[in-house]
């Protein structure tokens, strides 16, 4: 969560942020229920992270090897182009070592937290230092979660 914290702090413009450990069953309590205001926008995100969650995951489970390939490799060129802030995801080779691209720890990060609730699967936090493009990535992906990917692999 702190990571977190410093991602929103730094990308952040807001001319003054505080960071704060809170007791938040303790704190909301006091509100009967209903979240400050200021809280809204923080309730929001999670609410749309969670109605998201899996959805990824059961779209590829429905497709073959082939296309569940191609729709994955597609969603993490989109999200990494979001995620480096490039206007359009066709700017991005797939080949291309991240480092080249420009991906940082936190932009890393960012793009690992995404897949994680898209796939609903917990990944490492250095999955895009070990796996140095996006091909390697979705490779690793498809291993990781799909049996006849691995099974495919392995002839």
């Amino acid at each position: 969560m702190g990571l977190r914290a410093l991602e929103f702090a730094l990308r952040s413009n807001a001319g003054q942020l505080a960071i704060v450990q809170i007791e938040w069953t303790r704190y909301l309590s006091a509100f009967r229920g209903q979240p400050p205001t200021l809280f809204e926008r923080f309730g929001r995100q999670q609410k749309e992270r969670l109605i998201r969650r899996g959805k990824l995951a059961e779209e590829l489970k429905a497709l073959d090897t082939e296309a569940r390939r191609a729709r994955l490799t597609e969603f993490v060129v989109g999200e990494f182009a979001r995620v480096s802030g490039l206007p359009r995801p066709d700017a991005v080779d797939t080949g291309r070592a991240f480092s080249e691209m420009g991906l940082d720890s936190l932009l890393a990060l960012d793009l690992r937290n995404c897949l994680e609730t898209e796939l609903d699967c917990s990944l490492s936090p250095t999955l895009l230092f070990e796996h140095p493009n996006i091909v390697s990535v979705v490779e690793h992906l498809l291993l990781a979660l799909f049996a006849e990917a691995r099974e495919e692999f392995s002839k």
